[in-house]
């Protein structure tokens, strides 16, 4: 795959695993399934490595969940774009 200006990732985070698939904002491009990963900070470290190698912007996309709010607090520490994950309010009584 040559290398695209964005990635979309996405992510369906479970307890103790993520599976992970992206897709380049190219017209026409492929989903690309990369299994899962683990749900330990090195683990998201090492997938965030991989893609980086493969565009420059990279935008992870999670749902809202018990899961996933770690999730989204860690992205944005580390500068990251995450849509969805811990974007939700996080009181329930907002709901």
């Amino acid at each position: 795959m040559s290398q695209s200006s964005t990635l979309f990732i996405g992510m369906d985070v479970h307890k103790e695993t993520i599976a992970v698939a992206y897709v380049a904002q190219d017209y026409g491009a492929e989903v690309t399934d990369l299994s899962t990963i683990g749900t330990r900070q090195c683990d998201l470290d090492q997938l965030v490595r991989k893609m980086q190698s493969k565009a420059q912007h990279l935008i992870f996309v999670s749902e809202a969940g018990p899961c996933s709010y770690w999730l989204y607090r860690y992205l944005r520490k580390k500068r990251l774009r995450l849509l969805g994950g811990g974007a939700l309010p996080h009181s329930q009584k907002s709901w």
